[in-house]
């Protein structure tokens, strides 16, 4: 069985309808008992309560996509040719199958972790770190910390 990456669900707020929240946050704060002689932090969940709800009902929630920058061609067919041989195993149930599957599954694990190394290598080749350094000192007020 594969494992796969949990979905991570967040706002898009590029797809809100802003004016729809605007009027929906301004009536359900003029409606809302809101009793201002409350503990500052009773009324600060009251008031984010009040918020949530609105942006439940106009910020549409979306889905993002796992993207894994160094995935490649030769990788997806590793990794459908060890999807194949683990079907045949379970399918079949020959003893037969399983090295076989096992080995594929060595076979791209040690592909992806050399394709991530390789990437990851090439990443840090691309980023000279003292020229952005530099550059950001160049941006900075004079007395201003850098940490």
């Amino acid at each position: 069985m594969t494992r796969k990456v949990p979905t991570k669900l967040s706002w898009n707020f590029k797809k809100a309808d802003w004016p729809r929240f605007i009027n929906l946050l301004d009536n359900e704060l003029r409606t809302s008992p809101i009793n201002f002689n409350e503990h500052p932090d009773k009324l600060c969940n009251e008031i984010t309560n009040i918020m949530i709800r609105c942006a439940e009902k106009t910020i549409p929630i979306g889905k993002t996509k796992h993207y894994r920058l160094f995935w490649s061609k030769h990788l997806e067919e590793l990794k459908r040719k060890r999807d194949a041989l683990r079907n045949t195993a379970n399918q079949i149930g020959r003893t037969e199958d399983v090295p076989a599957w096992k080995r594929q599954s060595t076979v791209l694990r040690q592909a992806i972790l050399q394709a991530e190394r390789t990437s990851f290598d090439n990443f840090n080749l691309n980023n000279n770190y003292q020229r952005i350094r530099l550059n950001i000192c160049a941006t900075m007020e004079p007395g201003q910390l850098l940490i």
